[in-house]
């Protein structure tokens, strides 16, 4: 995540992984992402809303564990439609 955002500081990057039957997340926003519109932990509440889990951080970047894998494709497309993103 660090290394992608150092590329775009514009970049917020979500990463999810699965080890073991659990579900990880990570989210990381880059510099230059607006604070004030965007916060890593309401990010990470967004997806465990969906997939279970939880998690915190500071504003540039939070985790959360204990996340459903059978969830995390339908909390991203939730929070690519929150962002707008395409």
């Amino acid at each position: 995540a660090d290394n992608l955002t150092n590329k775009d500081k514009n970049l917020i990057t979500v990463l999810a992984s699965e080890k073991d039957g659990k579900g990880y997340c990570l989210v990381k926003l880059g510099k230059n992402v607006d604070r004030s519109e965007y916060q890593a932990p309401a990010i990470v509440k967004i997806i465990t809303d969906i997939a279970s889990g939880g998690g915190g951080g500071r504003p540039d970047m939070a985790q959360a564990g204990g996340v459903n894998p059978a969830k995390i494709s339908e909390a991203f497309i939730k929070l690519m439609e929150i962002l707008k993103v395409s």
